[in-house]
């Protein structure tokens, strides 16, 4: 199953396409992520060049989320997932959508939403334990399972930090654990507020320059937003904790899990 190809598939069977895969219901428990791979009879030498090596990159992208994976091995902050030879990535159905889906139509209640923030911040912190950097972490990239327990899913732009390097400091693509502490702030915000903060850390002119004057790869600098342009928090549960997130008083996500604990037991 893992070498089924996207195009062999019914498009209703789709349902989600990401940078690098897609994402097909195969029966009513389990879903398959699939490298991206176009193929075109009619296409030129070049074009057919051009999607082999876009097929090349996604495949690869697809093996780095299976070894992220296994680095993190079997935490319930995680979409469960089974590991198998081939290019797919075997998961759990998550009957309850993503939470970005949701928040667009349901305000949770005050228990629930605390429930969300304290699970995935431990995964979070769980995460940065095991040396992974999560990258990408957004309303749209968790999902709720058939008991409305909230998982991250999608850890193709996660990190793998050597174990004997300190990851406070490490830096991967120009994600840290302050990026994903920063980031976790802004789906915090968006679960207690049910509006979203639009801030892109690597959307910003330095980024930009540095695309335009280089050639190959490089390194983009994450920016954080001036901090009078913060959307206010202080009437939210837990709000002090999103603020702290955003301005980078936390060393480490640890500190982020420890407040939240503190300030759970305080607001009953």
């Amino acid at each position: 199953m893992a070498n089924q190809r996207a195009g062999e598939i019914a498009v209703e069977s789709i349902i989600g396409i990401g940078a690098s895969g897609y994402v097909i219901r195969i029966n009513d428990q389990n879903v398959l992520k699939l490298p991206r791979i176009h193929k075109d009879p009619k296409a030129s030498a070049e074009q057919a060049q051009i999607y082999e090596i876009f097929a090349r990159q996604n495949r690869a992208a697809i093996e780095h989320e299976k070894n992220v994976r296994r680095r993190l091995g079997n935490h319930p902050g995680f979409v469960e997932w089974t590991d198998q030879p081939g290019d797919g990535i075997l998961m759990k159905n998550m009957k309850g959508g993503s939470l970005d889906n949701y928040l667009r139509s349901t305000t949770p209640s005050p228990s629930v939403a605390q429930k969300w923030i304290l699970d995935i911040a431990d995964a979070i912190c769980y995460a940065h334990l095991q040396h992974v950097i999560i990258g990408d972490i957004a309303s749209k990239n968790v999902l709720l399972d058939e008991n409305w327990k909230a998982k991250l899913c999608d850890l193709g732009y996660s990190g793998l930090i050597s174990p004997s390097t300190n990851i406070a400091f490490a830096v991967d693509d120009g994600a840290s654990i302050q990026t994903d502490i920063f980031q976790f702030g802004t789906v915090m915000f968006e679960i207690l507020s049910q509006k979203r903060y639009h801030y892109n850390l690597f959307d910003n002119e330095e980024v930009a320059r540095r695309v335009a004057c280089c050639h190959g790869e490089y390194e983009p600098r994450a920016e954080w937003p001036p901090v009078d342009e913060l959307p206010a928090t202080g009437h939210l549960r837990f709000g002090a904790v999103v603020r702290k997130c955003w301005t980078r008083v936390y060393l480490d996500m640890t500190e982020v899990c420890d407040d939240l604990s503190r300030e759970a037991t305080a607001l009953g």
